[in-house]
């Protein structure tokens, strides 16, 4: 086995771990962040915040079952359990445990809740708002521009019915008739 002895009047340093040829550090001398350094550290950050959400939802739907199978809920509370949380789905899931009485109570709340909140006007954020103005400006600016190509292919029809050859006015749309009228006659 061989040694190897270091001379003790020289210095090296080859980077640090995980350096690349020509990728700046992330951190000044000073021990600022550049802006790379910034960026990586707002995906570490979301990242660390997503793992986090993810952890606890988790952590949660964990606690609630083993909580519900340590001790089995009875049918009293499961109904109470049930109506509390006012899903069609979790009452038709369930509509054994109900009487008909129950359930009919049950299903004309849903509706009368169901009901009552389409009365109450649904708020409409200034994005949506943005688009819907948007949305009928432009279908106002498509009506101008097909009322003003209509209006000026009919003048060029009948401009055109008294003039020949190059005196004679385009009409809009007419030449992608002619290409759509090529290709069904070479298809077909």
């Amino acid at each position: 086995m061989s040694y190897y002895i270091i001379p003790s009047d020289t210095l090296a340093h080859h980077g640090v771990l995980g350096m690349k040829w020509g990728v700046r550090r992330y951190q000044r001398k000073d021990g600022t962040l550049t802006t790379a350094g910034k960026r990586r550290l707002r995906t570490v950050e979301n990242r660390m915040a997503d793992n986090t959400k993810k952890y606890n939802r988790l952590a949660k739907e964990h606690d609630q079952l083993t909580d519900s199978k340590s001790k089995p809920l009875s049918v009293e509370e499961q109904k109470e359990q049930i109506l509390k949380s006012r899903s069609a789905k979790e009452l038709y899931k369930h509509a054994d445990l109900f009487s008909t009485n129950e359930l009919d109570s049950a299903y004309r709340r849903l509706v009368l809740e169901r009901n009552i909140s389409s009365l109450i006007p649904k708020e409409i954020g200034r994005g949506e708002k943005f688009l819907d103005s948007f949305n009928k400006w432009s279908k106002k600016m498509n009506d101008v521009t097909s009322n003003s190509i209509n209006g000026w292919n009919n003048f060029a029809k009948i401009y055109n019915t008294k003039k020949t050859g190059d005196e004679r006015l385009p009409i809009i749309g007419e030449k992608e008739k002619d290409k759509k009228k090529d290709k069904k006659t070479d298809n077909g």
